[in-house]
């Protein structure tokens, strides 16, 4: 009987990981939609109806054009495999994040130290960064996983303050404390919940900080030499994070009632900000952090406590 349960739970969790990567799809869709909006043209529209279907046509094409043997036919096999290394790096790490998102729904006592998971996971998306830089053969992608590695110390550990912060004010880091919280909101915590959208946005690799692809200089970045299934795999990731994030934010500063809402609200949120503001220039963004939201962040805390 309990193997049946445990073969059960394992079916729930791949269906809703499956599902999240199905809402993935769609957001992709949604942001394609509104930046065609935000710059007088249609956007999707050729697939099914209304493009619906756009996204998962996209996809499925990514996955036609096989690359399973870059670093051999490259002849830089250890390289190569650097290169898949850092894709299935991120892999895991959006399975990861989908898995703490499943796991703090549910409660479970096994996720007492829930925030520290997701700072823990978040701090490693720097050595992804340079697996798929170095792995690699463009310049361009080497100088954007130099870029990412070297701003995730700036914003990274903004964030991981905002996290240290909140779970002082609650006086825990269980999941169960955040969805049960009472007087934490986001009346009382304006600042803080700024500076965690703007290290949101950092994070996920998102305008006005997406330093590691920057187009306008580095082509497309650490992801520059990526096509067909890795190309896939990196971009449906990058999504999932954003999504997850979205409602991380509002797990932390929202009530639960009004959890999936607020989600939908951030996500919309770094699609027009993206549409509406141009990229920071770098020497910009490093000033931003050190000399300004850290010292905001500081002076907030010792306010709030």
């Amino acid at each position: 009987m309990l193997v049946n349960l445990s073969y059960l739970s394992l079916i729930l969790y791949l269906i809703v990981g499956l599902l999240f990567f199905l809402l993935v799809f769609f957001f992709v869709l949604i942001e394609r939609k509104i930046l065609g909006l935000c710059q007088s043209r249609l956007g999707p529209n050729k697939v099914s109806f209304i493009g619906i279907l756009q996204s998962l046509a996209d996809f499925i094409k990514l996955l036609g054009k096989l690359n399973f043997l870059w670093g051999l036919t490259k002849g830089l096999g250890y390289r190569g495999l650097f290169y898949w290394f850092g894709v299935f790096y991120f892999f895991l790490a959006a399975a990861g994040f989908i898995c703490i998102f499943i796991k703090s729904l549910s409660n479970s006592s096994l996720w007492g130290s829930f925030l520290c998971w997701v700072i823990v996971l978040s701090s490693l998306s720097g050595y992804g960064f340079i697996l798929c830089g170095w792995g690699s053969i463009s310049k361009y992608s080497l100088l954007g996983a130099m870029r990412a590695s070297f701003s995730g110390i700036s914003f990274e550990g903004c964030l991981m303050c905002i996290v240290i912060g909140a779970g002082l004010l609650i006086s825990s880091y269980c999941s169960y404390f955040f969805n049960n919280k009472s007087a934490f909101g986001i009346i009382s915590l304006l600042t803080l919940y700024i500076l965690s959208v703007i290290s949101v946005m950092c994070e996920c690799n998102r305008s006005p900080f997406d330093f590691s692809e920057s187009e306008s200089d580095l082509v497309s970045g650490f992801n520059t030499d990526y096509y067909g299934a890795s190309f896939a795999i990196l971009f449906a990731c990058e999504y999932a994070v954003m999504v997850f994030f979205s409602w991380f934010i509002s797990f932390i500063f929202f009530n639960e009632s009004v959890i999936f809402l607020t989600m939908f609200f951030h996500s919309f949120l770094l699609i027009f900000v993206r549409a509406c503001f141009p990229r920071l220039r770098y020497d910009y963004f490093v000033s931003l952090f050190w000399k300004n939201l850290f010292v905001i962040y500081f002076l907030s805390l010792f306010v709030l406590l």
